[in-house]
């Protein structure tokens, strides 16, 4: 089955690298547009608190929109196929990237949330990459699969932040500047959505008949916690995702205030986290899924990963950092794809689509809160990002553990 589906996953794992890409390349740069006095797109006249805010209201407005997005597109999904959706979530891609260089470029800030918002409603494209891997797996093979995708995930991760710190950064080549990791990212989009519309099968054989209600999805995001078999294990990946969030949206600016980091600098301490990433979803989770089922993996993974991001606040030297996010990212390596696993086995496979897009709505409803928050206790205190982060991760591992039904 796997020498079947290897081109189809091939293409999988470059869409979810791109989709990785795009979400951290950022990373470097973003913070950087509005601290850095010379070359903020603001200008001058702004507070410190009022930057962090507006930082965290651009950071959040991609998946407040993805999150209106998603289960929309997991349903149409169902309905009409996985790959003319993903097609339609890349062109919106490709045009948000656009709008964010004219915005850098021009120093316009409406355009750059403009961006960030058209990608984030057809970003839905994650949820419909994780249903073609519950399209075509069995249930044995989906935490390896998903870890398959993890690894994408992590490579993405690797490559958004290296590419954004370097390319953001003028002293290497006059010409790069903060609009040229964008331009990258526009590029590969297209040749992903290329590779897609040329090689990517339809992989949703039991397509849904009946009218499609648009905003349907919407009360299917509520509606869900009717279900018994699922819904706690939705609150716990939203309260996983949530955590995570707290951590990796606001760090970039806790390593800027407290350490004096560059784009250059926090381009390589992401693209550090992502090497590990890709080592524990890559290599660690498939080798365990052979040995060990996705539940009893979460019990342990869940309640380490909350004990290792609270001890990020304690280094006052960033070479601790070295031994510390390894930890972080193996656990945080572990947990992601089993929870996804065991959220498609308990979904209906007529449904993938819409529980996986539900899923997502969730997990971008979690990437949404920490940015809106984050952005104003920080001024508080620099370290309550991250201790919040530890604390409601402990909350999904206290939940987790409470759920008594996932066989032997």
């Amino acid at each position: 089955m796997l020498k079947k589906n290897t081109p189809i996953l091939t293409i999988i794992f470059f869409t979810v690298f791109l989709n990785a890409f795009g979400l951290s390349v950022v990373f470097p740069v973003l913070a950087m547009l509005f601290l850095e006095p010379i070359d903020s797109v603001l200008g001058k006249g702004l507070s410190l608190s009022q930057s962090m805010i507006l930082i965290g209201l651009l950071k959040a407005s991609y998946p407040i929109f993805q999150f209106i997005g998603a289960p929309i597109l997991g349903s149409i999904s169902d309905r009409i196929g996985r790959r003319p959706v993903l097609l339609f979530s890349l062109q919106g891609t490709i045009i948000g990237y656009c709008l964010i260089i004219y915005g850098i470029i021009y120093q316009n800030i409406p355009l750059i949330f403009a961006g960030r918002i058209i990608d984030g409603l057809t970003g839905g494209n994650v949820s419909v990459i994780y249903s073609s891997i519950g399209d075509i797996s069995e249930s044995k093979d989906k935490p390896k699969r998903f870890g398959f995708i993890g690894m994408a995930f992590g490579l993405g991760f690797i490559a958004g932040p290296f590419v954004g710190g370097i390319t953001s950064d003028p002293t290497i080549l006059n010409w790069f500047n903060y609009a040229t990791p964008f331009f990258i990212g526009a590029i590969l989009v297209l040749i992903n959505a290329l590779l897609i519309l040329f090689y990517f099968p339809e992989t949703n054989k039991q397509k849904v008949k009946g009218k499609l209600k648009l905003f349907k999805g919407m009360g299917d995001v509520f509606a869900v916690f009717q279900m018994k078999g699922i819904r706690r294990l939705l609150l716990v990946s939203f309260l996983f995702i949530l955590a995570f969030n707290f951590y990796t949206q606001f760090f970039d600016v806790y390593l800027i205030s407290k350490f004096d980091f560059n784009q250059r600098n926090i381009g390589n301490i992401f693209a550090y986290i992502g090497v590990w990433i890709v080592i524990s979803q890559g290599f660690i989770t498939a080798g365990l899924s052979k040995f060990v089922k996705p539940h009893k993996v979460l019990y342990l993974s869940l309640f380490l990963l909350a004990i290792f991001i609270y001890l990020l606040i304690l280094p006052d030297n960033s070479s601790w950092f070295l031994f510390l996010l390894p930890l972080v990212s193996i656990f945080h390596g572990l947990s992601q794809p089993n929870l996804l696993s065991l959220i498609s086995d308990k979904s209906p496979a007529d449904l993938q689509g819409k529980m996986m897009g539900i899923n997502q709505s969730f997990q971008s409803l979690a990437y949404a809160i920490p940015p809106l928050i984050a952005g104003f206790i920080i001024v508080i205190n620099l370290n309550l990002p991250i201790i919040l982060a530890s604390a409601i991760m402990l909350l999904a591992w206290i939940i987790f553990i409470t759920i008594k039904k996932f066989g032997k």
